[in-house]
């Protein structure tokens, strides 16, 4: 399976935890890559069928909860991350509007396995691996 990101942007700090209402001009600290559906259709499907095997067992849907959906198909990767939110600049703005698109094959590449974990902390450091799958 073949992953492509499309483009690579800041992370949007949003409104009191509420994903749909990111705050104008601030970023929380993140730096993402992203790939839309379009290029990615088989990693979509397996995310798909992953999240429904997750809704599935009892153990991990008590701790999920109810709720638990795939609300967003895409493929993101976190690329980095400063401690702190950050106010996005016209000059930042401008250096991230030159990855709003990327057309070259750098950006497209294998993904042999996926690894089920969980984590407290944004960089992972308590990353407790769950299960593992090849792809």
């Amino acid at each position: 399976m073949n992953v492509k990101f499309d483009l690579i942007r800041l992370g949007s700090k949003y409104q009191n935890g509420e994903t749909l209402k990111p705050v104008y001009g601030v970023s929380n600290g993140t730096i993402i890559a992203f790939g839309d559906s379009l290029h990615n259709q088989d990693f979509i499907t397996f995310g798909n069928k992953l999240a429904s095997f997750l809704l599935k067992d009892e153990n991990l849907n008590s701790i999920l909860g109810k709720k638990f959906r795939r609300r967003f198909p895409t493929v993101w990767s976190t690329m980095g991350y400063y401690a702190a939110d950050f106010k996005i600049t016209t000059e930042l703005e401008m250096i991230f509007d030159e990855y709003k698109e990327l057309d070259s094959d750098f950006f497209q590449m294998p993904c042999p396995e996926l690894e089920l974990g969980s984590s407290h902390y944004k960089d992972l450091r308590d990353w407790k691996p769950i299960q593992k799958y090849s792809i």
